[in-house]
């Protein structure tokens, strides 16, 4: 699909283009810019409080109003947006609207299961030359208290310029994941800011180095694995099973902590810290082997890593490099558990990409990043145990 994006830009003469990634924990938007092989970002922004998550009300006001801003305050005449459309956890025979004309309300019912892609390309009045599905989230969210399935709506007819939107064909839980990824084609492609970002930036620079590179990234609803190989994405899957926040907050209900306040120590004290055996904290008069905490966590999350080389390996990939980015790098020496005796095993090259969350430039650094480690310099040997499900 990269490549396809790619021809598309090169076809219509688009350098320079926004991405604004709607997520069910923030809204991202950046900036592109493509001339000669090189590729800058700029205008970075997140927002946290205007996250699509299930359950969470949200002001429908506000919402739009932030939409409408970020696009003002661009100057790209090409936005291509990342959508959380549906988990697509339904029966088949449960539908969707989508608008196909943000100027005039008119609406066409599609099943989701069906050939969504095919749909609307055979449609001459739709506004989008392609469609895709990316970035999951809940099928059904609550905008001023009412439940509504169609985000598209919420602030298509405000934007401006131009609107791509990119989605995923279909989802999979990790149940699934193993029986379809033993098919010998794969069609699922993911898009998100952060891909595109340093994967094109290894296709304009053609960085061999890219090869065998596998990118694991912890989001916080869920998992997204890419496959390079040649300096292109060669396979890749998402996974909602795997959420480093669900563990976290699963975690802190079992030991009776709250979530902020545990997610509070790991960013605060750090994973050095908490591995510690003699180090506790107290909270509301109780005290709390914090040791045990961390050591289920990272226990679950190496096996989350060691699930994903299986599954990959089981596609006869080979990976030489992994790089890990999202949720858990914004813990406190995050690094320590890659120093743990259980990851000194295998022969893989591994590099965390250190980024801050309050960083807006850290899509950017992270493309520097990577282009002085996949050189060979600083890249540590890394292990992996067997992933397993939260149960206890």
């Amino acid at each position: 699909m990269l490549k396809k994006f790619l021809a598309y830009l090169l076809n219509k003469k688009i350098s320079e283009f926004g991405i604004l990634d709607i997520g069910s924990y923030c809204i991202k938007y950046a900036e592109v810019n493509l001339f000669q092989g090189n590729f800058s970002i700029k205008n970075l922004r997140k927002v946290y409080t205007l996250s699509i998550s299930k359950g969470w009300i949200i002001d429908g006001k506000v919402f739009e109003e932030e939409i409408n801003t970020l696009i003002k305050k661009s100057k790209v005449k090409d936005l291509f947006i990342i959508l959380p459309l549906s988990n697509f956890q339904v029966k088949g025979t449960e539908e969707v609207t989508i608008p196909y004309d943000f100027g005039v309300k008119r609406y066409i019912d599609i099943n989701v299961f069906k050939d969504l892609y095919l749909k609307f390309k055979e449609d001459k009045d739709y506004l989008f030359p392609d469609l895709y599905i990316s970035h999951l989230c809940p099928y059904e969210f609550i905008l001023d208290g009412q439940k509504v399935r169609n985000i598209l709506s919420l602030f298509g007819r405000y934007l401006e310029v131009k609107a791509y939107p990119f989605f995923l064909k279909n989802s999979f839980t990790i149940e699934t994941l193993k029986e379809f990824l033993g098919r010998k084609k794969i069609k699922i492609r993911h898009f998100l800011a952060q891909n595109v970002c340093y994967i094109s930036n290894f296709l304009e620079n053609n960085l061999m180095d890219s090869d065998n590179l596998l990118l694991i990234n912890f989001g916080s609803s869920g998992v997204e694995v890419t496959y390079l190989k040649n300096g292109y994405i060669a396979w890749s899957f998402y996974s909602g099973k795997i959420s480093i926040k669900s563990i976290l907050e699963k975690l802190a209900k079992n030991f009776d902590i709250s979530f902020n306040e545990l997610e509070n120590y790991f960013i605060v004290e750090g994973i050095k810290a908490l591995k510690r055996s003699s180090f506790t904290i107290k909270i509301k008069g109780r005290t709390i082997h914090t040791f045990k905490i961390v050591n289920i966590f990272l226990n679950i999350l190496k096996n989350c890593i060691k699930e994903i080389i299986y599954i990959a390996s089981t596609n006869n990939l080979k990976i030489s490099k992994i790089a890990i980015t999202g949720y858990p790098l914004k813990f406190k020496d995050f690094k320590e558990i890659f120093f743990d005796p259980l990851f000194l095993k295998l022969n893989f090259k591994i590099f965390p990409w250190d980024a801050k969350e309050k960083d807006l430039k850290s899509i950017k650094g992270f493309l520097n990043f990577l282009k002085l480690n996949l050189k060979g310099k600083h890249i540590l040997d890394m292990n992996f145990e067997p992933y397993e499900i939260l149960n206890y």
